[in-house]
């Protein structure tokens, strides 16, 4: 079974704690979905009338450089040691159509955060959606609503019930 993993293990639990009113936003974690490529895991989505925020953690040390358009960014560490790493957008915006076609929803609907976690300096010239610590100030700054109530219910069981043809037992919400 081919899985592709939105996060490793050890990036799960800090990016669980961030703050978000929860009657607006629904956190799901833990999700395994099917896409056209196999199976696809995301740690961390929210669902909301503003969007699907589909949450990606990095962790990477010093300061982080990068272009929306290339495949390799890189942190540069003190002292001058440089290592590189791929594009995070590139996998973030890859799980946002999977997302998107997973739950019969518009791509523009759906908006990939790349989060970095620990001791980084983030570029000025990187996209709104990279963001260190926290995605909670970039999901709140989204405020068109884009799916009723009503349709956020539907998301979030179809997410319940294509999280259950992947692992039967499963709850990945609330």
């Amino acid at each position: 079974m081919n899985v592709q993993a939105l996060t490793t293990d050890r990036n799960k639990a800090p990016v669980r704690t961030f703050s978000l009113d929860l009657t607006t936003y629904h956190p799901c974690y833990g999700l395994i979905i099917p896409a056209a490529e196999g199976l696809v895991r995301f740690d961390h989505v929210v669902v909301s009338r503003y969007g699907i925020f589909i949450i990606r953690t990095c962790h990477h040390g010093g300061w982080i450089a990068g272009d929306a358009r290339f495949p390799r960014w890189t942190s540069v560490y003190p002292g001058g040691a440089r290592s590189h790493f791929p594009n995070p957008l590139l996998k973030g915006d890859a799980l946002a159509q999977a997302m998107a076609a997973a739950l019969d929803v518009p791509r523009r609907a759906v908006f990939p955060v790349i989060v970095f976690r620990g001791e980084c300096e983030l570029a000025d010239i990187l996209p709104e959606n990279v963001v260190k610590s926290s995605p909670a100030g970039y999901i709140r700054s989204h405020r068109e609503t884009l799916f009723s109530e009503e349709a956020v219910a539907e998301l979030r069981l179809k997410l319940k019930l294509l999280q259950k043809k992947t692992s039967p037992g499963a709850d990945p919400g609330e």
